[in-house]
């Protein structure tokens, strides 16, 4: 089973996946950090490298999507492909913008399979920026940073329309849960999503 696990920056993703992959042994994810790009040293001296950074995030997105296997158990991917060209569009410079969304055209028609389900975790900025100063980098606390969410929030609204047209979508409101502080709230999302896994499941099971 193929799951897209989505939502803007600081809403809970990373919690959860560490959550499911401790309740499911079978549970594969795939998330990329930003110090896995091995164009990330590059960037600050040469603005270039930034479409090579972003191109790394959109192969590697890919190529995910394709190295599941109906027989794998769970595939858990972070963050949807539309969510993958939305960050490149917001810090790629207007020469690289086009090539890259030419290249996404090419890339994104390799994909073999699609999603069984998605995730959505659903966010104010309030809640958003009080989790981002949670996170001990200092780089949270620039305001660059801090816009970020705001920026992309407009998107993500969107792409949740898009997500509510397939079917398989469970969104959560996190301004309701507090996930890292509290073990009531931590354990009540997680029951909520491994219900909704385990629901997908048994209709695939169905299906065949």
């Amino acid at each position: 089973m193929l799951l897209i696990l989505s939502g803007n920056i600081a809403t809970g993703k990373t919690t959860l996946m560490k959550q499911l992959v401790q309740n499911y042994p079978e549970f594969i994810i795939h998330t990329e950090k930003p110090e896995s790009n091995p164009y990330i040293g590059l960037i600050d001296a040469n603005d270039n490298a930034l479409l090579g950074f972003e191109l790394h995030y959109l192969v590697s997105c890919v190529q995910a999507y394709n190295s599941y296997k109906n027989d794998s158990g769970i595939t858990c991917i972070e963050r949807s492909l539309d969510e993958n060209a939305m960050f490149a569009r917001q810090t790629l410079k207007n020469y690289d913008k086009k090539l890259y969304d030419e290249l996404f055209g090419i890339i994104s028609n390799k994909i073999e399979c699609s999603p069984d389900g998605f995730i959505f975790l659903r966010a104010s900025i309030e809640t958003i920026h009080r989790n981002m100063s949670r996170r001990k980098s200092p780089q949270t606390d620039t305001k660059k940073i801090q816009d970020y969410p705001i920026v992309f929030q407009p998107f993500y609204e969107a792409l949740l329309v898009k997500f509510e047209k397939k079917r398989n979508v469970i969104v959560i409101d996190m301004d309701k849960y507090d996930i890292v502080k509290s073990a009531f709230d931590k354990k009540e999302v997680l029951n909520t999503v491994v219900n909704f896994i385990e629901s997908l499941m048994n209709g695939i099971k169905n299906d065949r």
